[in-house]
């Protein structure tokens, strides 16, 4: 009986590492991903405070008009950070939508290849019984020609 071996072997691990690497990184897409929306969560936090405070800034009575126009730059730049982080949010999004995508075609072709080696792996027992039983059949064809 011989031993079976698929010759597209070296081909399906080179497709198994490429699929890890592919887990990898979406995991680390993911992770950026997270990390984007965290900083922009802060960011909104900030800006509710910011909020908070300029009103109480303004319920004053005499009120420092060098603390407003600070206040309002503030603003504004909060405003320009937020901008940026949520296209920051964006990309990570979408980097994360791309590395999905090569993830799915790297296990599909993966999963092509082992499909192939169980179809190769059937016809070698299919192959190795049939020449077993001819092996069989001859051995009986033998014994009872002699007796």
């Amino acid at each position: 009986m011989k031993r079976f071996r698929f010759r597209l072997e070296t081909a399906l691990r080179i497709r198994r590492m490429t699929e890890q690497q592919a887990q990898a990184g979406l995991a680390e897409a993911e992770r950026g991903v997270v990390a984007a929306e965290h900083a922009l969560t802060q960011l909104l936090e900030e800006r509710e405070w910011h909020l908070a405070y300029y009103a109480q800034i303004q319920e004053t009575r005499t009120p420092d008009i060098a603390l407003i126009a600070a206040t309002c730059r503030y603003s504004e730049i909060l405003e320009e950070s937020l901008e940026a982080q949520r296209q920051a949010v964006r990309a990570a999004i979408t980097l994360r939508e791309t590395r999905r995508e090569a993830l799915v075609k790297a296990r599909q072709d993966r999963e092509t290849l082992e499909n192939l080696k169980g179809k190769k792996y059937q016809e070698h027992q299919l192959e190795e019984a049939t020449q077993e039983q001819a092996w069989m059949d001859e051995v009986a064809v033998l014994r009872f020609g002699r007796a």
